[in-house]
């Protein structure tokens, strides 16, 4: 999981929110509402989509393009738990969220091929064999 979340307020630019994805490195950013309430993200995909749409010259309100009330899971669940919901919803990036709704760190892809490659070299490594 990486930790913290990269967030940008629902009321901000869409080009705020790009920056901010670049300048972390990030493939998503979360959007929280004034309380920090997670109300919605953004990923690459929806940034092409809004390229392809000709909508980002419009510097539109984070809020008017995120995708609102995303799939999430609880800091509880396990790893199998949490790639089930992501391979079920297509999803790449899973919020994880705390009991108020408020993001606590994210899941990706990266970091469950990370685990799986992790999982192997130790498996494979002189002394498991």
């Amino acid at each position: 999981m990486s930790v913290p979340p990269v967030t940008v307020s629902h009321k901000e630019s869409l080009y705020t929110a790009v920056e901010r994805m670049y300048t972390a490195s990030t493939g998503s950013i979360l959007v929280v509402d004034d309380r920090g309430v997670l109300v919605g993200i953004i990923t690459e995909r929806d940034i092409i989509r809004l390229v392809a749409m000709h909508v980002i010259e419009k510097n539109p309100l984070v809020e008017n393009v995120m995708t609102v009330d995303p799939i999430t899971a609880s800091p509880g669940e396990t790893l199998a738990q949490a790639l089930a919901k992501m391979r079920e919803a297509r999803i790449r990036h899973l919020p994880v969220i705390d009991k108020d709704r408020k993001p606590i760190g994210i899941v990706t892809m990266r970091d469950i091929l990370e685990t799986i490659a992790e999982a192997l070299l130790i498996a494979s490594s002189p002394r498991n064999t």
